[in-house]
């Protein structure tokens, strides 16, 4: 709903009647009129605000994801060239919450030292801050396809160690919009446990059974006696209580 906003807003601004409650009134405002019939200088939009915004929010996070990639990574080691256990030196370019921090080593990719807890944060203070230089050893190289952050780093300072999780125990985040594999292949190629789950569907015999009610058994006939085997029957009785 529009709002007034005096005579200096836009157009849409200064108009605070609907085109729905005009339709119900004797007297119509001209710049209601102008707002209702004419079409807005970027034209009328072609998209829902929704699927506007969710593209937006994608895009944002197509960024967010790639932070680490150098797209223009002429002069920078390619990421093959990045082997574990070598011994690098870069800056602290970003820091990410729940995440870690992200250090520029002249690589293709930035790499990541693991960080989501929010007591050693407050216990790092301006260790780890953006510009620090840090003494790192690469400790893992990851699959750029499956993973947001290929290359983990870990300090080589002590001090650091000391206050850092143990960078074994971090559960590298994936990145799985473009992978086109099955789950046993993934889990494969990544490392990550995978135990597929199977399932047992009932025969049309076990539904048929659902449905009329438990198998009781057959039913046992019932002799029908014929009125001489009564009267037979009822001597013998008489007979046997005298």
């Amino acid at each position: 709903m529009p709002w007034l906003q005096g005579e200096d807003g836009p157009l849409e601004r200064r108009v605070s009647t609907t085109f729905e409650e005009g339709l119900l009134s004797d007297v119509v405002d001209e710049e209601a009129m102008r707002y209702w019939f004419s079409e807005p200088q970027d034209g009328w939009p072609t998209e829902k605000r929704r699927v506007k915004l969710l593209k937006q929010a994608r895009e944002a996070e197509q960024r967010v994801s790639d932070s680490a990639w150098h797209e223009d990574a002429q002069g920078r080691t390619p990421l093959p060239g990045v082997v574990e256990g070598l011994a690098v030196s870069g800056t602290v370019t970003s820091q990410m919450r729940y995440l870690g921090v992200l250090v520029d080593f002249g690589a293709e990719y930035d790499g990541l030292i693991p960080l989501n807890d929010e007591a050693t944060w407050d216990a790092l203070g301006n260790r780890l801050r953006v510009g620090s230089c840090v003494e790192a050893r690469v400790q893992r190289v990851r699959d750029a396809r499956l993973f947001r952050y290929p290359v983990q780093l870990a300090p080589v300072d002590p001090a650091l160690q000391a206050l850092l999780p143990r960078p074994e125990s971090h559960m590298a985040p994936m990145d799985l919009r473009d992978v086109r594999m099955d789950l046993e292949t993934l889990a494969r190629v990544s490392g990550r446990p995978y135990e597929a789950e199977n399932y047992t569907f009932p025969t049309q015999s076990q539904l048929d059974e659902e449905e009329d009610g438990p198998d009781l058994g057959e039913e046992e006939e019932v002799e029908v006696l014929t009125g001489e085997e009564e009267d037979e029957l009822d001597s013998i009785a008489a007979a046997l209580s005298s």
